[in-house]
């Protein structure tokens, strides 16, 4: 059902303004106000933090990185650091910013300590004064830990350099023996250079 209403959403994203004025350098740091993982029967809430930054390269390539700490119910930790590079071009899509990131992932969930690639494809578009939005699907292979989720959030510029970000995540990690349901709610501060 989450993924439905999800792929509804981006059917709704009104893509009409162009993406120009996009930044794709700023540093972030978010709250991950809410997390559920849900496996057997059985869920773990938990919340934690987010730290990243984009830094681009030249007006199509950019280097990212960030790292993730999130602590549940019952003790469960997750860490995780992300570093890589990424593509954005709106040359073909009448303004809207497609968008592709290759990174490299090390991941501590619970007892698993493994690393592995990371590949996120998505679009992003301005959609009014100061306001911006993305939908992504970001999949994850790190040993025996594979995850696929859907991104969908938005930025909103309050001064030329400050800005509020919201984002849902939602999937899943298909791990030994099944899977693991994933479901954030984050809200951030991004400083834009």
């Amino acid at each position: 059902m989450k993924k439905s209403v999800l792929l509804g959403a981006l059917l709704a994203l009104p893509f009409a303004a162009a993406a120009e004025g996009l930044s794709y350098n700023y540093v972030q740091l978010d709250w991950i106000a809410d997390t559920e993982l849900e496996a057997g029967g059985g869920s773990a809430d938990g919340d934690g933090y987010n730290l990243g930054g984009v830094f681009s390269i030249n007006e199509t390539f950019y280097l990212m990185g960030d790292y993730e700490d999130l602590g549940f119910d019952g003790g469960l930790d997750l860490q995780t650091i992300s570093v890589g590079v990424g593509v954005h071009s709106n040359a073909f899509t009448g303004g809207v910013d497609v968008f592709g990131n290759l990174t490299y992932e090390d991941v501590e969930l619970g007892g698993l300590d493994d690393n592995g690639f990371g590949l996120e494809v998505g679009v992003r578009s301005a959609l009014g004064e100061g306001l911006d939005g993305y939908i992504s699907y970001d999949y994850s292979d790190v040993g025996d830990l594979e995850g696929g989720f859907f991104k969908i959030g938005a930025n909103w510029a309050f001064n030329p350099n400050w800005s509020v970000v919201g984002e849902y995540l939602t999937g899943d990690y298909d791990v030994p023996g099944g899977s693991i349901d994933r479901d954030d709610l984050t809200l951030g501060l991004r400083y834009n250079f």
